[in-house]
C-alpha cells in the first residue's frame, strides 16, 4: 500500500488501539499446539473444529495478500458491584463489541477502497476460524498471557481484536519487538477458582467459568458454587495480572456501560423471550439466549442461598427442559429448609427423568445432613 500513513491515521481517529499488518502465510507453527489440544479434548464448542481451517488464510480467503489485524481496548470505568446482583464480566457491560468492531472495520474497508480500488475481504470479530490472538501476537505490538488471553502495554488484556483479511498487499506493519512479556508469575494460575489453568499457556475450557456460564447444558455439579454471583463471564486470572495494573478505563464511548453490571436475578428469571431481546438484544452476552442466562441465574441464587429465592426456583423444578429442572433442583438442595423438602419430595414422585431424579435425590440427602431431624 502506498499511503499506509493515511491507513494508520484512518484506523487511529476511529478509536482502534492496536493496528498491525501481517502476511498470509500458514500458521504452522500453531498445528502441534492444535493437535494436541484436540487429543486431550481441550478444545472448545466456539472453536472451529476444522484445524485445516485454523491455521490456513487461503483457505478462507483464497487469493489473501494481508490480514490486518485491529483491537478495541474496553477496560470499563469503575463500578459499584452489589453482591446481592448478578454479575458480568468487564467485555459484556457495554454495547455488544461484535457490532462495535464490525461497524469500525466496515470502515476501514471503505476507506481502503478509496486507496486501492476494488478487491475481496473477509471481516471477522470473535467468529473467525483463524487462531485470532496468535495473529495479534504476530504484529509485535503484544503478548499472550499464562491465562492466555492477549496483551499489550497500553490496554493490558482488556482489548478485543478482529482482523481483516484482504486480496492486497497492505505491507508488513508491525513493532520492532513486542513491549511487554507474560513474566510466568504463575499468579493467575493460583486465582484460578476451578483450575482451569493449568499452566504452560494450556486453558482446560471445559473448566473455565467464561465458557461453562455461556455453553448450553448441564454445568458440571463441582462447578456450580464456584460461579459465586457470576452470571456471565470470570474476569479473575486477568484482575490478578500484574500486567494489568494501571490500565486507564478505555476512551471509547462505544463501550460505555449499558448497566449491564449488575442485573436483578429475579428479573431475569422473570423474562418473557419479548422483553428478554428488548432488554439484552444489544448486550454483547445477548447470544447466549435466555435459557442459558436463567439457568446461570437459578445457579445464582442456589449460592446465595436465601430462603426468599425459592418462589422464583420452584416454576423451574416443572420445566419443560429436564436440564433447567437440574439446575432447580440443585438450587433449591442448597438453600434447603423445609419448604425446598417439600417442593423435591413433591418433584421426585412425578419425574421421569433419570438425571433429574439423581439430582433431586442428591439435593434431598444435602438438606438431609443439614437438618438432623430431617425424615
Amino acid at each position: 500500500m502506498k499511503h499506509k500513513e493515511k491507513l494508520v491515521e484512518f484506523c487511529k481517529n476511529l478509536g482502534f488501539d492496536l493496528l498491525g499488518i501481517v502476511g498470509p502465510e500458514p500458521l504452522e507453527e500453531r498445528l502441534e499446539v492444535l493437535v494436541d489440544r484436540h487429543k486431550t479434548g481441550y478444545n472448545s464448542n466456539f472453536e472451529n473444529k476444522d484445524i485445516s481451517l485454523r491455521i490456513s488464510p487461503h483457505l478462507i480467503l483464497p487469493g489473501i495478500k494481508s490480514i490486518l489485524v485491529l483491537g478495541l481496548g474496553y477496560y470499563p470505568e469503575a463500578h459499584f458491584m452489589d453482591p446481592s446482583k448478578a454479575q458480568v464480566a468487564r467485555y459484556a457491560r457495554g454495547k455488544d463489541y461484535h457490532v462495535v468492531m464490525r461497524e469500525k472495520m466496515t470502515q476501514v474497508v471503505e476507506f481502503l477502497k478509496t486507496q486501492e480500488g476494488d478487491f475481496q475481504y473477509k471481516i471477522f470479530v470473535d467468529s473467525s476460524p483463524l487462531i485470532e490472538r496468535f495473529l495479534a501476537e504476530k504484529t509485535g505490538l503484544g503478548w499472550i498471557g499464562q491465562n492466555t488471553c492477549f496483551y499489550t502495554k497500553t490496554t493490558g488484556s482488556w482489548i478485543f481484536i478482529g482482523e481483516i483479511l484482504l486480496t492486497i498487499d497492505l505491507g508488513i506493519h508491525k513493532a520492532d519487538g513486542i513491549s511487554g512479556v507474560c513474566h510466568n508469575c504463575r499468579i493467575c494460575i493460583k486465582a484460578c477458582p476451578t483450575g482451569a489453568l493449568e499452566g504452560g499457556y494450556t486453558l482446560n475450557p471445559h473448566k473455565c467459568l467464561a465458557y461453562v456460564s455461556q455453553a448450553r447444558g448441564i454445568i458440571p455439579k463441582e462447578l456450580r458454587e464456584l460461579m459465586r454471583h457470576n452470571l456471565v463471564g470470570c474476569d479473575i486470572c486477568q484482575e490478578v495480572c500484574p500486567n494489568n495494573r494501571g490500565v486507564l478505563p478505555c476512551r471509547n464511548g462505544d463501550f460505555k456501560s449499558m448497566d449491564f453490571h449488575n442485573i436483578d436475578i429475579k428479573d431475569m428469571l422473570g423474562l418473557s423471550n419479548t422483553n428478554f431481546k428488548r432488554l439484552y438484544a444489544g448486550a454483547a452476552f445477548g447470544w447466549c439466549g435466555k435459557k442459558v442466562l436463567q439457568r446461570n441465574a437459578i445457579v445464582l441464587l442456589g449460592n446465595q442461598k436465601k430462603p426468599d429465592a425459592i418462589s422464583l426456583i420452584k416454576p423451574f423444578l416443572s420445566n419443560h427442559d429436564y436440564k433447567m429442572r437440574i439446575h432447580a433442583a440443585w438450587a433449591l438442595g442448597q438453600i434447603g429448609g423445609s419448604e425446598s423438602k417439600l417442593l423435591l419430595e413433591k418433584r421426585i414422585v412425578e419425574e421421569t427423568n433419570l438425571q433429574v431424579a439423581n439430582e433431586i435425590k442428591d439435593a434431598m440427602d444435602k438438606i438431609r445432613q443439614k437438618t438432623p431431624h430431617y425424615s
